[in-house]
């Protein structure tokens, strides 16, 4: 199956085309009332703003340089279908590009230590609705309400005073907020192998051979961990050192389209993956989404 990720980014690598979606889906006819987002970095450590979903990277980029795997999906998937964002469901944990003189917070650059999976699905929504050709005017208003949520996501920020530990952070996040599953030996690889290379353009321990390079970064990271559990031993720093990748990615076939949105962009993340089972929504049958 491909990945959700993946496969938004095929359909919308060119970002103006997601801006002027979200502008249209997300945005026209919206309600007044709404928060108001932040323009400028934080030069501090902040537990609650807002940003509008444009802000946000969906490419690989944005967290380690890896997808959530299809199955994190659907730990929210369907409360999104039905529900749209809420944002009692948690902040999203944010990082933002290094220093550039300019602290404006530009489209589609913020980062994430941890909300990742949320972000990817309003995106997903957003651009499957688009790409289906799913017609507002057939919507019952539960669509517009959903699409509706996703004006203002609630983030915080957590300012470290050396940018690789953004990593490290998204890394110990991972085990104490972990839902479906504790972080795999591939998740680990990825977070520090992103610090390493952080640490490299910054000139501070990015040079020398990896393996005294990743004990390194390893000792910093236990030292973010006061759960023992969490720390990284011997035993899986063997194993993130001898960690290879091999990708595969089947081609997702789009010739799903139906009259009900709902069951429409459910049948699409069945094919791809991200959800395994008949659901039932109030006022829906499970024939709908069979």
């Amino acid at each position: 199956m491909k990945n959700l990720g993946e496969h938004l980014n095929e359909v919308f690598a060119d970002r103006s085309k997601m801006e002027a979606v979200i502008n249209d889906l997300v945005l026209d006819g919206a309600i007044p009332a709404s928060k108001q987002h932040a323009i400028l970095v934080p030069n501090q450590s902040m537990d609650e703003f807002y940003l509008p979903l444009t802000a946000f990277d969906y490419s690989k980029a944005a967290k380690n340089g890896f997808f959530p795997p299809n199955v994190q999906f659907e730990t929210h998937m369907m409360e999104f279908l039905k529900h749209g964002y809420r944002s009692s469901i948690g902040n999203c944990e944010v990082r933002f590009p290094l220093a550039t003189g300019d602290r404006r917070i530009r489209p589609f650059t913020v980062g994430l230590d941890d909300g990742f999976v949320k972000i990817l699905l309003m995106f997903s929504i957003v651009a499957f609705t688009r790409e289906l050709e799913i017609e507002m005017k057939d919507d019952d208003g539960s669509l517009k309400r959903v699409l509706e949520s996703f004006r203002s996501v609630r983030c915080s920020y957590t300012f470290f005073e050396n940018p690789s530990h953004h990593f490290l952070h998204s890394l110990k996040t991972q085990w104490v907020t972990a839902e479906k599953q504790v972080p795999s030996p591939i998740n680990i690889m990825a977070d520090i192998k992103e610090t390493i290379a952080v640490e490299k353009r910054l000139n501070r321990q990015g040079r020398g051979a990896l393996k005294d390079i990743l004990g390194k970064v390893i000792a910093e990271y236990n030292k973010f961990c006061s759960n023992k559990r969490h720390r990284i031993d011997s035993t899986r720093r063997s194993l993130i050192y001898n960690l290879f990748f091999n990708l595969h990615s089947e081609t997702l076939s789009l010739d799903l389209l139906g009259t009900n949105w709902y069951a429409t962009l459910t049948r699409v993340f069945f094919q791809i993956g991200c959800y395994r089972y008949q659901a039932t929504m109030p006022g829906r049958s499970h024939t709908d989404v069979a």
